[in-house]
């Protein structure tokens, strides 16, 4: 906003000549294209100010009214009244007013309201009273207002401008394309900096760095599509353009890129390479990448392949749990046996294994063994124990799902803490060892997952309780 100057006597200001038959007031220089307009950062300011300042005429006319009518009287002998100067008064007070309706209706005066106003009411040989001083310096501060809010408007115009080349130059396939695009545009976004005022060398950094920022999106853009290739070549090409940190960031992503691209082709041949388990594909595909020459492709290639073969992982053992729970809770071995006919996730000597299970259905199971095989990873553990006796079917497969959820990397820190309270409260009641772990065994085997074990402890607790 602009900030009006302090008024210098020694200047001549002359007001605006009136036409009467122009719609507004001829611009003199001397009136207002001056000093007055040095400096333009409160031009809003000034007029705002004006809307809580009392007017002249007001101010005289109350003053009048509060005094005495003795007072009254000696003053007005004193100082005979001028009738110019009230009348000069009463425009001082009428511009004030406008100025003050126009902000409340707009939040602005425009110049050509003043020149209205002045136009009306000032007469037409230019002669210079308080009013028209009030008026030019509105004006003035109008017109620096009206300039201000302009600059603003072109900013933003120059803004949005940046923001759309950049958005669409980086959806260029190629480098090529990419300078090619940025060399038509260019034009068009230094004339719109240009008229919000950028010139010389900052239009010269500007435009540099929205190339070198669109370079970069460009780049990313690429790497999303997967076109590890097209971002390598945008960045050879722009690099020097860029800061150091935006070129390593650049770089990493190209580099992770490249060697994820290298494993999900390695990992989808694979399929048809081995049996289709992820170990053998992740040994056949890490086979393949030992030829790789390239270190640092070979070394993010590895670490994108042990990813993709994780993650292969949890989904069969998870859906090896589903399957085992199933079985588990299968209401007859006729049941157990379909579904074990109609699964694939399971090998040769697992599918014997839950097969003579479902086909023994054997009904109970050890209590202070099954206790002590439910947080086992070995899968040789359950399989010996079932041949042994000391597990059911359906714990056998019970536990067996529980340790496929583990390895999926289900959470089971509640059941581990379920478990330590039970052994306090064992501890607490003076339960004999039969007996705990027969109340830890009827809270683990129940069937679902962490809030049926919850509502099993309670209902131990209240059975002990009774």
């Amino acid at each position: 906003m602009p900030i009006i100057p302090t008024y210098r006597r020694q200047e001549r200001y002359r007001a605006p000549q009136v036409d009467a038959s122009a719609p507004a007031p001829r611009r003199m220089k001397q009136a207002y294209e001056n000093a007055w307009q040095e400096g333009s950062e409160a031009g809003q300011a000034a007029l705002t100010f004006l809307q809580n300042t009392p007017s002249p005429h007001l101010q005289k006319s109350s003053s009048r009214s509060a005094a005495s009518p003795q007072a009254s009287s000696a003053q007005g002998q004193q100082n005979p009244s001028n009738p110019a100067q009230e009348q000069d008064g009463l425009l001082r007070a009428q511009l004030l007013q406008t100025v003050r309706q126009k902000m409340a209706e707009n939040g602005s005066v425009r110049p050509e309201e003043l020149d209205e106003f002045a136009a009306a009411h000032f007469p037409a040989d230019g002669t210079e009273t308080p009013a028209v001083r009030d008026y030019v310096m509105l004006r003035a501060a109008a017109q620096a207002d009206r300039q201000t809010a302009q600059r603003q408007e072109k900013w933003e115009q120059a803004q949005t401008e940046e923001k759309w080349v950049s958005g669409i130059g980086a959806l260029a396939p190629s480098a090529a394309a990419l300078e090619e695009y940025l060399s038509a545009q260019m034009p068009s976004v230094q004339s719109r900096l240009q008229a919000a005022g950028v010139e010389g060398e900052a239009l010269r950094k500007q435009t540099a760095r929205l190339q070198a920022q669109t370079a970069a999106q460009c780049v990313r853009q690429a790497l999303l599509n997967r076109q590890p290739a097209a971002a390598a070549e945008v960045f050879s090409k722009y690099e020097a353009q860029w800061s150091e940190r935006q070129r390593n960031a650049c770089a990493e992503k190209i580099r992770f890129s490249a060697g994820a691209e290298r494993a999900q082709r390695l990992w989808n041949a694979s399929l048809t390479e081995t049996d289709g388990t992820p170990q053998a594909r992740g040994r056949w595909a890490e086979e393949q990448l030992s030829e790789e020459k390239n270190t640092e492709l070979k070394t993010t290639a590895g670490q994108a392949l042990a990813s993709l073969r994780a993650e292969a992982e949890a989904e069969l053992n998870t859906r090896q749990a589903q399957l085992y729970r199933a079985l588990a809770a299968a209401p007859n071995a006729q049941e157990a046996q379909n579904l074990l006919d109609g699964q694939d996730v399971l090998d040769a000597s697992q599918t014997a294994q839950a097969r003579r299970a479902v086909q023994e259905r054997r009904a109970c199971s050890d209590a202070e063994k099954f206790n002590q095989l439910y947080f086992s990873e070995s899968e040789k553990e359950l399989s010996r124990a079932f041949e042994k006796g000391q597990l059911s079917a359906r714990d056998y497969c019970l536990l067996q799902a529980v340790r496929h959820e583990r390895a999926a990397g289900q959470d089971e820190r509640e059941t581990r803490l379920l478990c330590q309270s039970m052994d306090y409260w064992q501890q607490k009641k003076g339960l004999s060892p039969q007996q705990a772990q027969a109340v830890q065994y009827a809270v683990l085997s129940v069937s679902g997952g962490a809030e049926e074990r919850r509502e099993a402890w309670k209902q131990a607790k209240a059975l002990f309780n009774l």
